[in-house]
C-alpha cells in the first residue's frame, strides 16, 4: 500500500483459505471502527490511500434472496466495516463520471504506466516492475505471431492466474489483439477443469507451469478426455521436465 502509493484497493473478501478483509483489518485496525458500507480511508501512516472496495461472491446472491431482510434486498445493509461494495460503487457512476472517465482515456499515452507487476519476493524485498500500455500491447501482439495466432484459429486454454503476465498477456491480452479465444476453466487452477475444457472446447493451445501440466498428466481421469485438438502449449521448462 506504502511502496506504490496505492488510492484504492479493490480485493475479494476472501479467496480458497486466504481472507482478505480480515488481513486488511490487522493492517488498518481503524476498519472495524468504521461504519458498514463505507469505504473512505483516511489513516495518517497510509497517506495516499483513500478507498477500500470489496468484491464479495455473495453480493448478487444477497440482493435477490428472498429469505433476506428488504434493507439487505435494497443494499442497505453490509457486512464490511471501512469498505466499499463494489456492486454498490458501480451504481453510483453518474454521466459526469462518464464523461471525465472518456477524457482521461483520451490523455492516456503509451508509455504511461498501466500495471505494477510486484517480483523477487523470495529473494529479497518485493519489487514493483511498472510495465506501460506499450509494453504490454507490444508483448501481446509478438506473442501472438511467434505463436502463429495471426494465421490461423485459435482457442487457448488459459489456467493460469490472470493476475501474472503469462495469463493477462500473453493469454487474454494476444487472444484480444490477435481476434482468438481464451477458455479459462476455473476461478483458480484445477486440473479436472483444465482437462474438461480441453476437450469440452476443443482447445488447440495449452498454457501452464510445469506443475499444472504435472498435475493434469497426473490426474487419475486424464485418459477419459479427447486432446487430440492440442497443437501446441506453452510454460517455462527445465530441461528434465520436458523429458518427463
Amino acid at each position: 500500500l506504502d511502496k506504490v502509493g496505492i488510492k484504492a484497493l479493490i480485493s475479494p473478501s476472501s479467496f480458497k483459505k486466504s481472507n482478505y478483509y480480515a488481513s486488511m483489518t490487522e493492517v488498518i485496525p481503524e476498519l472495524a471502527n468504521k461504519p458498514e458500507g463505507r469505504g473512505e480511508m483516511n489513516v495518517h501512516y497510509f497517506p495516499k490511500f483513500r478507498h477500500f472496495i470489496i468484491i464479495d461472491r455473495n453480493d448478487e446472491e444477497k440482493s435477490y434472496s428472498k429469505k433476506k431482510p428488504i434493507a439487505l434486498m435494497i443494499g442497505v445493509l453490509h457486512d464490511f466495516r471501512g469498505a466499499w461494495r463494489y456492486s454498490d460503487v458501480i451504481k453510483m457512476g453518474t454521466e459526469e463520471d462518464r464523461v471525465k472517465l472518456a477524457n482521461i482515456e483520451r490523455r492516456v499515452q503509451p508509455d504511461d504506466p498501466v500495471n505494477i507487476q510486484y517480483t523477487s519476493g523470495t529473494t529479497g524485498q518485493p519489487k514493483g516492475a511498472t510495465l506501460t500500455h506499450h509494453n504490454v500491447v507490444n508483448n501481446a501482439y509478438f506473442v501472438g505471431r511467434r505463436a502463429g495466432y495471426n494465421e490461423k484459429r485459435t482457442i487457448i486454454c488459459v489456467p493460469n492466474p490472470l493476475y501474472h503476465c503469462f495469463g493477462c498477456v500473453m493469454g487474454s491480452l494476444s487472444a484480444c489483439v490477435h481476434l482468438q479465444t481464451c477458455v479459462f476453466p476455473a476461478p483458480s487452477f484445477d486440473a479436472l477443469a483444465a482437462l474438461q475444457a480441453i476437450h469440452e472446447e476443443k482447445c488447440t493451445t495449452v498454457y501452464g507451469t510445469p506443475t499444472m501440466y504435472i498435475d493434469m498428466l497426473n490426474h487419475p481421469r486424464y485418459k477419459e478426455f479427447d486432446y487430440t485438438s492440442i497443437t501446441s502449449g506453452a510454460f517455462h521448462f527445465q530441461t528434465q521436465q520436458f523429458k518427463s
